[in-house]
């Protein structure tokens, strides 16, 4: 009985050990965030007043850890926040690098208020609209977060009405 003891003893000073090496190793450890680059942005048109955005990005884990998180963002439109959302997660391995694509859908009345303020922009040759994504990339390693900012900038482009719209 008094060799069971000191298993169960030597047992827990092991892991109290191993938990007090990893508390002192943690603040050794210095976590960068990660490198996160706009590589380009592709438009679809889904219907005459819904545009599909496709930003992709890069990212690269400078970091002896892997990450794993999500892109909280918002999307401007002429100067104004149309919408914003999370992300599904981007996992990316320790020391790598790996891509990433953020998925908007843009109603394009929406963003002109009516279909008629939209024709009229239209018609006046505005060909398309300022865009801006930015965010952040938000994860935790061990309990200490990382966070590296995310953002895109372009144009989206306007459908092209059929001339009897425009007349």
């Amino acid at each position: 009985m008094l060799m069971l003891a000191s298993k169960e003893m030597i047992k827990k000073l092991f892991y109290l050990s191993f938990a007090a090496a990893l508390i002192m190793t943690t603040g050794c450890v210095q976590l960068n965030p990660p490198e996160i680059n706009h590589t380009g942005t592709d438009f679809s048109f889904l219907s005459l007043q819904e545009v599909l955005a496709k930003s992709h990005f890069s990212i690269k884990n400078n970091n002896p850890v892997g990450l794993h998180g999500a892109i909280e963002y918002e999307l401007w439109i002429n100067e104004n926040q149309f919408s914003s959302g999370i992300s599904s997660t981007v996992e990316v391995d320790a020391n790598a690098q790996t891509s990433f694509t953020i998925n908007s859908r843009i109603d394009i009345v929406k963003v002109f208020g009516t279909l008629l303020d939209l024709t009229r922009a239209v018609a006046a040759g505005k060909a398309s609209v300022p865009f801006q994504l930015k965010g952040k990339f938000k994860s935790d390693v061990l309990g200490i977060p990382v966070e590296a900012p995310i953002s895109a900038s372009g144009q989206i482009p306007l459908p092209k009405l059929p001339s009897n719209l425009i007349n």
